[in-house]
């Protein structure tokens, strides 16, 4: 038992480590001239942007934790305080993996149930319902950029629309037929082990998973306005049109990227200077303004996150 005990604190700890290693390396390469030069470009009348950006930041976790609590009501009743946790927690184990896979074991980590297998498929339709998401808004910037020749190499490689195709077909049967999914994976050994129920899933109705996909849709709102009020705080001034669309389509192609999440938020700032640069050329302010809203929402959150799990409950 107590070796048991020593193995839970000695992960809790590495995952500590590695998630503040992982963001040192990540701000080890930028190039800090630049921040200090647009930074001092901000106006004290955009101080009500500043204020907006930062105050969506909760409510960006708010809004998923809701999710989460509502995905979750079929096999364990869970507190919005519980919910906030785990998904952090989740957000933490997932910022050092490739495309945040530790993402679903982090959340049932730090959950009490003895439906963890059950949770861990949950927690993987919350994740696979904002990838959702971000393809919905995402094929709606395709169309709204659709005639801007500078993009037709993107939006018309057939490449990328193969990505698309796929991604939009795995999320969008897991989503709304996950029940389906987890009637096959009762029946593999690993999951027999865990003792996977897949009557649990059986009488989810289709309104439920609607909900989590409107509630993921609801969340990639907030985000992506946090991103245009980052560029709109560093001088952009193109017109919120082709901000939202290039935004939207930015997130897009780089979800279908491939990568460690230590490449995530440079992969995410290469698209943003090739979509927002076509309407606003400063590259330097696009890559910050890429990288702010990811440590606000991503690197902030999770390195108080990995915390969690050594707070003792009073």
């Amino acid at each position: 038992m107590i070796k048991k005990k020593s193995g839970f604190l000695v992960v809790k700890i590495l995952v500590a480590v590695l998630a503040y290693l992982y963001v040192a390396i990540r701000l080890s390469k930028e190039d800090f001239s630049q921040i200090t030069s647009t930074f001092q470009q901000i106006s004290p009348s955009s101080l009500w942007v500043i204020a907006l950006v930062v105050l969506l930041m909760p409510i960006n976790w708010l809004v998923e934790a809701i999710k989460w609590k509502f995905a979750l009501r079929g096999i364990k009743s869970i507190s919005i305080g519980v919910a906030i946790k785990t998904a952090l927690y989740g957000a933490g184990i997932g910022l050092f993996t490739p495309n945040r896979i530790g993402d679903p074991f982090g959340r049932v980590a730090l959950l009490k149930t003895e439906r963890k297998a059950e949770a861990g498929i949950l927690a993987v339709q919350c994740g696979l319902a904002q990838q959702l998401a971000t393809i919905v808004f995402g094929l709606i910037g395709m169309g709204l950029l659709a005639n801007q020749l500078v993009f037709a190499h993107y939006l018309k490689n057939p490449m990328a629309i193969l990505g698309v195709a796929l991604s939009l077909i795995i999320a969008g049967v897991f989503v709304f037929g996950n029940r389906y999914i987890v009637k096959d994976l009762a029946k593999t050994k690993v999951f027999k082990r865990m003792g996977l129920d897949a009557t649990l899933f059986a009488n989810i109705p289709f309104s439920s998973s609607l909900l989590v996909l409107l509630l993921s849709l609801l969340r990639y709102l907030v985000f992506s306005t946090q991103f245009v009020l980052v560029l709109i705080l560093f001088g952009y001034s193109s017109g919120l049109e082709q901000a939202y669309s290039s935004v939207f389509v930015t997130y897009l192609f780089a979800s279908l990227i491939p990568v460690l999440s230590i490449a995530d938020a440079g992969v995410r700032s290469g698209f943003a200077v090739v979509f927002v640069g076509a309407f606003w050329n400063h590259p330097a302010a696009i890559v910050l303004a890429a990288h702010t809203v990811w440590l606000l929402n991503v690197a902030l959150p999770s390195l108080l996150a990995v915390w969690l799990p050594f707070l003792k409950k009073r």
